[in-house]
């Protein structure tokens, strides 16, 4: 399902979200943890990016149930954990017919996080 999220002012849409809010859910409850140190592992990554997961786990969550109608806003630790939970999951650049998603979002992230 599509989340909205907004970086620096700027918006963007992922179809992904769903996907991204569970990655984020297990890997703030311990699942996953081979791609938790691939991550760890990674240049840029935040060392307590894992400290914002959850919260952005439940934001998205509040998102996609209608409990938040607004975008997803990314600052701080919640910054962190998305583009640290990003890394592995965009392959591609964004279809050129449609708004910023997931690869842009990880562009912007990384130019101001990630170095």
């Amino acid at each position: 399902m599509t989340v909205a999220f907004e970086f620096n002012g700027k918006p963007y849409l992922l179809p992904q979200g769903l996907l991204l809010g569970e990655n984020l859910r297990g890997y703030a409850t311990g699942g996953y943890p081979d791609t938790v140190r691939m991550i760890d592992g990674l240049e840029g990554v935040a060392q307590d990016w894992l400290g914002g997961a959850l919260a952005l786990a439940n934001t998205i969550e509040a998102v996609l149930t209608g409990a938040q109608i607004e975008p997803v806003r990314l600052t701080g630790r919640a910054a962190d954990a998305a583009y640290a939970a990003l890394l592995p999951l965009v392959h591609s650049a964004d279809p050129s017919d449609e708004p910023p998603g997931a690869s842009a979002l990880l562009g912007a992230l990384r130019a101001r996080l990630g170095g």
